[in-house]
């Protein structure tokens, strides 16, 4: 299923749903945010603590932080993206640039640029500021 499928659906309902699917999957709380893991599958879905609905997902292109990349079924529309020029050529101009940034003592910041989908925000980050490593998918 893809990815984006998720987003508005009940927390709860998705977890029940994977873990009788037998899905390989982790649980994590930090700081506010619930998530639910796939890294075989290559993404992972995250909720506001208590709010109980899932807002965003996480999409890998390459592996990284002991992800896979996701498969295309995965990954739906966003298949096909390799670059920014493909973002563009799906949804557009970017409406944001982001540079990367490197915080003493913090993970690495990718440079990224952030899209509209219609009710969607879409962030594309690329490790070497062309090759898109991931994206990020927020009901706006």
């Amino acid at each position: 299923m893809e990815a984006i499928k998720y987003l508005g659906l009940d927390f709860d309902t998705v977890l029940t749903k994977m873990r009788a699917d037998e899905e390989l999957l982790d649980y994590s709380k930090i700081e506010g945010f619930e998530f639910l893991m796939l890294k075989e599958k290559g993404f992972f879905l995250s909720s506001l603590y208590g709010e109980r609905v899932i807002t965003s997902c996480k999409l890998y292109f390459v592996e990284e932080e002991g992800y896979f990349p996701a498969k295309n079924s995965v990954r739906g529309k966003y298949s096909n993206i390799k670059s920014f020029e493909d973002m563009e050529k799906l949804l557009g101009p970017c409406t944001k640039v982001y540079r990367g940034l490197k915080i003493p003592g913090g993970p690495l910041i990718l440079p990224s640029r952030e899209y509209e989908d219609g009710k969607y925000l879409v962030s594309a980050a690329a490790k070497d500021g062309t090759e898109i490593t991931c994206i990020s998918i927020k009901l706006k």
